[in-house]
């Protein structure tokens, strides 16, 4: 993780209130693109996650949604566990 605050007084392992973690997987080249805009921008990268699914979200509702992720080849990426 690239941290960009310099002021330590700033610094804080809390979350923001009304936050929930997630951990995801992505492409390697969109992790790498993530990172670099990033630290070339200084924000975190949970804000720009979060700011593209704002984007992605504005104006759909769940089934405009499926369709949008459908389109786009999205999968349940489970580990599938051998019977």
């Amino acid at each position: 993780m690239i941290d960009t605050v310099t002021d330590e007084a700033a610094r804080t392992d809390a979350p923001a209130p009304n936050t929930m973690k997630l951990s995801i997987n992505v492409a390697h080249e969109i992790g790498n693109r993530l990172r670099r805009l990033a630290f070339d921008r200084r924000v975190s990268e949970s804000s720009i996650v979060e700011v593209a699914l704002q984007a992605l979200y504005a104006d759909r509702d769940d089934h405009q949604m499926a369709h949008v992720l459908r389109e786009g080849g999205a999968t349940l990426r489970r580990k599938r566990v051998a019977a």
